[in-house]
């Protein structure tokens, strides 16, 4: 940690990149703006209203900033040539994509105790909640590299400091894809497409050390595309390489199991599969509320049972602190009830698939599932009526 500290609240420029964000654009600044002193938007070819949106909204709120319209040459140069604009121009710069929201409560006072180079935020996107960073020192120079899912590199500074101050419970960033690529049905494929090309290219020369990123996210562009087979290749390439990631290596390997499922693999491989990823991070509710769900599905709750009772006992707290990557949040806790319920029903549990059910069925949490709840609650106290 480098031990600077600010005798004022540091400055903040928000940066983003744009093209055809009409429909999304102002609630992302609208998420920001009471937190920044300066902004940078690089519009790289709205046909819309994007720009007079984003101009008009700083104009309203009064705060100083730069929008450029810049010709699309790549994720990665477009985006470094966005943080090369905002250098120096305040003590920090924040990056979000034009359809990623800010929620909750951003303290900058929290800047006030020292400056750090990185800082991570919360993510959410769907089920997932994973940590990545969002908030940079902007006294120092960055680069991207990649050609999807990229890689944020410092120019000036090997030996980085990271903080996790904002990784709070009352903050994290809104990552559910409303942007103008999500239009595209072609978009998973293309980047899957791009990623083994780049992944090819790190075979002759590989600079920015992108080889094994590029395989996990070549698989995860293939399953995200509905490839499962081409998915399970690129999964179990990147579980083959050496000096990967331990937690994209479970991820790997689950998502082997997930595309297994899809394509109707054989029950034992299945399960074999499973229990590779289990091997890795044993504390981990994922691969065994899979498994259940499985069995469940295939009418086995008898052997559905016993996986998710050991998915049900997995510490959600626990996991969220020691793992960065894509925890699900509704494989943990309550959230495994519903399904547990299931079993318990088809193996004569009732007791206990009851009381489950009791624990949930006035959950806000479980709203939209509430009449299929009621349901099965009333299902249950019929067959507990029989005995």
């Amino acid at each position: 940690m480098d031990n600077i500290t600010f005798e004022k609240t540091p400055t903040i420029c928000f940066i983003t990149m744009c093209k055809n964000e009409e429909h999304c654009i102002e609630s992302t600044l609208e998420s920001v703006y009471k937190y920044i002193d300066y902004w940078i938007v690089c519009d790289t070819g709205s046909t819309d209203n994007t720009c007079d949106i984003v101009k008009n909204f700083f104009k309203e709120k009064n705060i100083p900033g730069e929008l450029f319209v810049d010709e699309w040459k790549g994720f990665d140069k477009n985006k470094s040539l966005m943080f090369e604009r905002a250098y120096k121009k305040t003590d920090f710069v924040l990056h979000l994509d034009a359809d990623d929201f800010l929620v909750g409560n951003f303290n900058k006072n929290l800047l006030l105790e020292s400056k750090y180079d990185i800082y991570n935020f919360n993510y959410i996107r769907g089920t997932c909640k994973f940590k990545t960073s969002s908030l940079y020192n902007n006294q120092i120079k960055w680069k991207y590299v990649g050609v999807a899912h990229n890689l944020i590199k410092c120019l000036d500074k090997h030996d980085l400091t990271r903080s996790n101050i904002f990784t709070t419970d009352d903050l994290w960033v809104d990552n559910n894809e409303r942007g103008a690529r999500k239009f595209d049905p072609n978009k998973y494929i293309n980047d899957a497409l791009k990623l083994k090309e780049q992944f090819f290219e790190t075979l002759f020369e590989d600079p920015d050390n992108l080889m094994c990123r590029s395989v996990f996210y070549t698989a995860q562009s293939y399953m995200d595309s509905g490839h499962y087979k081409e998915a399970i290749q690129w999964y179990t390439l990147y579980s083959k390489l050496k000096d990967t990631w331990s937690e994209e290596l479970f991820e790997s390997n689950l998502r082997i199991a997930r595309c297994m499922i899809r394509l109707s693999f054989d029950e034992e491989k299945i399960k074999t599969q499973i229990h590779k990823t289990i091997d890795i991070f044993p504390d981990r509710a994922e691969p065994y509320f899979v498994m259940g769900k499985y069995y469940n599905s295939n009418s086995k709750c008898h052997l559905g049972y016993d996986y998710l009772k050991q998915a049900s006992n997995k510490n959600l707290s626990e996991v969220l602190e020691k793992y960065m990557l894509f925890v699900n949040k509704f494989n943990y806790g309550k959230y495994v009830n519903d399904e547990l319920s299931v079993a318990c029903y088809w193996t004569n549990r009732l007791e206990e698939g009851y009381a489950l059910l009791n624990q949930i069925i006035d959950d806000e949490d479980f709203k939209e599932e509430n009449e299929r709840l009621l349901q099965n609650k009333a299902h249950y106290i019929n067959k507990m009526s029989q005995k």
